[in-house]
């Protein structure tokens, strides 16, 4: 289990400041190349079904690398060998030993994944990026991005010591500059990268987008998604979308059902 990670989604978030909301049409309209940084709160079902839309829109657009933290670099085999115009998703958290790497479950990710294993041909391409948090000994960790470890401490609502932060903003400097690296690798630099990661590796000093922009030429924009009372850093970017539009699925199917509607439009199913 990534214990970094989950000490800092167990502790409270700080409110928001100054945020720059957006939406999919901004992020839709950002034109290749280019990178997209998504930061999701591990597992939330509404952050990835915002992810699988940008995708799909991006997808009409161009070619797409997705790039997952959710699964362990040590199964891009594996993951490979399930493409399929059927994957069989029943079988994908024991091919990639889902919960050894990522303790949220994987229902959430299934549009994403489904889009990566099923269009490969029509242009979307999955990479894992998961790995390590800690830094192997011996291993050459470079610098640690200055105000990073008081960032995590904002973040932490302040649960995190000096040292502490200190230790979790190298290792955390360490892992975000491997994963920048596995998903250029994996792009190639045509058509769009989105990379789906933790929300606290996102925006701000440090992070995987700021380790991006170090190493990429292309335009990187990142977002955090969640609700505008969720947390985000000054001057973040924040992916809002109102509850109502969310549940308007789940009403229009249980309309249908009353006025004998049958099938739900596709305009309305949920990923």
């Amino acid at each position: 289990m990534p214990l970094l990670l989950s000490l800092l989604h167990a502790v409270a978030f700080s409110a928001p400041t100054d945020c720059q909301a957006v939406g999919l049409t901004d992020l839709a309209a950002v034109p290749a190349p280019a990178i997209l940084v998504l930061g999701e709160t591990p597992g939330e079902p509404d952050d990835l079904r915002r992810a699988y839309k940008l995708v799909r829109a991006l997808r009409g657009r161009d070619r797409v690398t997705v790039g997952l933290q959710a699964i362990h670099q040590d199964y891009q085999g594996a993951l490979q060998g399930m493409v399929a115009d059927a994957p069989d998703l029943g079988a994908l958290d024991e091919t990639v030993q889902w919960s050894t790497h990522w303790p949220w479950s994987s229902a959430g990710y299934r549009g994403v994944l489904t889009m990566g294993l099923t269009d490969v041909a029509g242009g979307v391409q999955l990479t894992a990026l998961g790995g390590d948090e800690i830094p192997p000994r011996g291993a050459e960790v470079g610098s640690v991005p200055e105000g990073y470890a008081e960032r995590l401490q904002s973040i932490a609502d302040g649960t995190l010591t000096g040292s502490m932060a200190a230790r979790v903003a190298r290792a955390r400097s360490w892992s975000d500059s491997r994963m920048a690296e596995r998903a250029l690798e994996a792009w190639g630099g045509e058509g769009y990268l989105v990379v789906i990661v933790d929300r606290t590796r996102v925006a701000g000093p440090g992070g995987v987008d700021w380790q991006l922009e170090r190493r990429a030429s292309q335009s990187v924009h990142a977002v955090v998604l969640d609700w505008s009372d969720a947390d985000c850093m000054d001057g973040e970017k924040q992916w809002v979308t109102p509850r109502w539009t969310l549940a308007m699925p789940a009403f229009m199917t249980r309309l249908e059902g009353v006025f004998g509607g049958g099938q739900t439009s596709s305009s309305s199913a949920r990923p």
